[in-house]
């Protein structure tokens, strides 16, 4: 996955979501569930829990090392990041023989972006099987779902995954989580992984980014896969 050569200062809304919560009364409907997986790619960069504020940027000295938690929520990536070091390790939520556990999860280090959009549908109860690292496997599960949406066919929903070809080769090569969208606009934001990102004082690095007011119909986008629920 190719770095993204603008970086975006991350603005924050919603404080105080609940992260990775599996709460939610009754069947889920298609607005119900896309909500849900709004509210939890919202919370990864809302939550003020010092945890989850770890997993905004990736591991290293420099912070673009590529180490993440969401690689190593799947356990997948090498354990050392593109620098040689060591990826670390922090607490999250996860399911050992069927109990929701506060657990310690060691980082991966590889191209994450498919990684963080997959967690976000995981804790939003969609069904993410056939879901893999490649960004791409959004668009063949949309495929397989009949929810695959080409860009200027659709106007994207809260939980969609939004895809990208910003290289405009023909190869889908990023991934995000559809937030809100205004449909008259033709516009959404979405919340992405493994994106520059200033922090601190000025200096860069790789994390998780909020994007606002941006084109459905903008050349870098190929389209949107709208989940379906786990049953």
């Amino acid at each position: 996955m190719s770095r993204l050569s603008k970086s975006v200062l991350v603005t924050g809304v919603s404080a105080g979501l609940l992260v990775g919560s599996l709460a939610m009364a009754g069947p889920a409907t298609a607005s119900s569930l896309g909500d849900s997986i709004a509210r939890q790619a919202n919370g990864q960069l809302d939550s003020q829990n010092k945890e989850v504020r770890k997993r905004r940027l990736e591991g290293g000295k420099k912070h673009n090392n590529n180490c993440n938690f969401y690689s190593g929520f799947w356990n997948k990536g090498a354990r050392k990041g593109l620098d040689g070091a060591k990826c670390g390790t922090t607490m999250g939520y996860r399911y050992e023989k069927g109990v929701k556990k506060w657990t310690p999860i060691a980082w991966g280090s590889q191209a994450w972006c498919a990684d963080f959009a997959k967690f976000a549908w995981y804790w939003g109860k969609a069904d993410v099987a056939g879901i893999n690292s490649l960004a791409s496997s959004f668009k063949g599960y949309g495929d397989r779902h009949h929810t695959w949406h080409p860009r200027g066919s659709y106007t994207p929903k809260p939980g969609d995954a939004v895809t990208y070809d910003r290289d405009h080769d023909g190869t889908i090569d990023h991934v995000g989580v559809v937030v809100n969208s205004n449909k008259s606009k033709r516009t959404y934001s979405s919340v992405e992984g493994n994106v520059g990102v200033k922090y601190g004082d000025n200096k860069k690095g790789e994390g998780l980014l909020r994007k606002t007011g941006q084109s459905a119909v903008n050349t870098d986008v190929v389209g949107f896969t709208t989940p379906v629920s786990k049953k």
